[in-house]
C-alpha cells in the first residue's frame, strides 16, 4: 500500500512580508537579470531576499515522499503565493501611475503625486529673481493660471529653454502636487517629468 505523504509536515509558512519602497514596486517581477543586481535600496533588498526564500523553498523534486521534497500540491500553493505577493506589492504603484488628472482637478489633489495634462498658455524665466525660476503656466494664463510647472534654475539646463520649447503645446507633468498661494503646482527636476503631447 503506497504511503501518503503527510503534507503538513512540508508545508511551507511564510514569514512576514517585508515592505518595499515605490521604485522596487514598479518592477514587480523577479526575473534573473533583477536578482542577479539587487536595489541597493535596503527595503527592496529585503523584499527580493524573502522572493527568493520563499521560491527556493518551493523548489521540490519528485513526487512527494519524503525524501523528494515537498508534494505537486505545496509546489502549486507556493508558487500562487509568490505570485499574489508580487501582484499585491505591484498594485499601489500601478494606482499611483495612472492617476491622471486635469488642471482643475488638481487642486483637490495637494500632497499627492499624480500627472496633471494641460496646455501651457503662458511663460515667465524670471532670471532676476532668487533662484531663477521658470514658469510654465496651463490652460489659463497668470494671474490666474489654473496649474504652474515649475523648474528652479539649477535645473534648468536640463530642460534647454523651457519657456520657449513647450509654450503653445499640450502636455502632461508627473509628480508630487504642491500648493503657492493657493495655486496647485508640480516642481520638475527632470525633463522626463513633462511629456508632451501628440
Amino acid at each position: 500500500m503506497m504511503k501518503r505523504t503527510d503534507e503538513r509536515r512540508y508545508a511551507v509558512t511564510p514569514e512576514p512580508i517585508p515592505r518595499p519602497c515605490k521604485r522596487f514596486s514598479k518592477r514587480p517581477c523577479l526575473n534573473e537579470r533583477f536578482l542577479k543586481h539587487p536595489p541597493t535600496c535596503a527595503a527592496c533588498r529585503a523584499v527580493v531576499e524573502y522572493l527568493i526564500n520563499l521560491t527556493s523553498t518551493c523548489t521540490c523534486i519528485g513526487t512527494g515522499t519524503r525524501g523528494g521534497g515537498c508534494t505537486e500540491m505545496t509546489v502549486k500553493s507556493c508558487r500562487s503565493l509568490v505570485l499574489l505577493t508580487l501582484c499585491l506589492l505591484a498594485v499601489p504603484s500601478l494606482q499611483a501611475q495612472t492617476k491622471k488628472l486635469t488642471t482643475a482637478e488638481a487642486k483637490d489633489h495637494i500632497g499627492d503625486r499624480a500627472t496633471v495634462c494641460g496646455k501651457v498658455v503662458s511663460t515667465h524665466y524670471a532670471k532676476s529673481s532668487k533662484g531663477e525660476p521658470t514658469f510654465l503656466n496651463l490652460d489659463e494664463p497668470y494671474p490666474k493660471e489654473f496649474f504652474t510647472i515649475l523648474i528652479w534654475g539649477s535645473d534648468r539646463e536640463k530642460f534647454g529653454t523651457p519657456e520657449d520649447e513647450y509654450k503653445g503645446l499640450r502636455v502632461c507633468v508627473t509628480g508630487k502636487i504642491t500648493s503657492y498661494r493657493s495655486r496647485p503646482e508640480i516642481v520638475a527636476t527632470e525633463r522626463g517629468q513633462i511629456e508632451i503631447q501628440k
